[in-house]
């Protein structure tokens, strides 16, 4: 093999040359054309609500949390909840940080034939980047929210806000479920003072 090479190089020195050269220039350019991503992971230890179920039936079982955690990947990434971290984090505004020359060649090119970009396609586009580097799961009692990026700051920042709106979530839940408890003993007092009052009404 070695003999081989020496002969296909000593007689073919010039092709093999501009061969390796060619394919060292397609790796720098491929290599420059990717984005540079960086990862940032966060871990929460989600505890029951032990407290809020107690208050809102004293009497009742309380539910196991990994029923209440199981919804909660799909809620933080649904449409919504993504256009409302694109907007926190101003990810419509740092459009063109990080992004690699051949995208911002091919963005310059459809601006110059169709016109500037819109934000709500922008949007839809960056709802897309974010379906794909943003993951969420649940183990057991713990949540995972990761996140990756073309800046350290906003990967830093999507998997901050993603925590945020998770406790915001859980606090929307316990507020709703004491409502609905103090809703029902609103309407148990209710019939209770209308049994007395007509009892009474029997007395007299």
């Amino acid at each position: 093999m070695l003999e081989f090479l020496r002969v296909v190089l000593s007689r073919y020195r010039v092709p093999a040359l501009l061969c390796a050269a060619l394919t060292a220039l397609c790796v720098l350019l491929a290599a420059s054309a990717v984005p540079e991503l960086y990862a940032v992971e966060a871990q929460v230890l989600v505890a029951e609500p032990v407290a809020v179920h107690r208050l809102a039936n004293p009497f009742a079982a309380v539910p196991p949390l990994g029923r209440e955690l199981a919804d909660v990947p799909e809620m933080l990434s649904s449409q919504e909840r993504l256009v409302q971290l694109i907007k926190r984090t101003g990810l419509v505004d740092q459009w063109d940080a990080g992004r690699p020359w051949v995208l911002k060649m091919k963005d310059r090119l459809v601006t110059r034939l169709l016109g500037p970009v819109e934000e709500k396609d922008r949007i839809e586009a960056l709802v897309a980047m974010l379906d794909r580097r943003l993951w969420i799961s649940v183990e057991g009692h713990k949540v995972r929210i990761g996140a990756q990026w073309s800046s350290h700051q906003l990967s830093l920042s999507l998997v901050q806000n993603t925590l945020g709106a998770l406790m915001q979530l859980r606090a929307e839940r316990e507020g709703k479920t004491l409502q609905a408890a103090a809703e029902a003993l609103d309407r148990q007092y209710e019939g209770v003072r209308a049994d007395m009052a007509e009892r009474a009404k029997r007395i007299e």
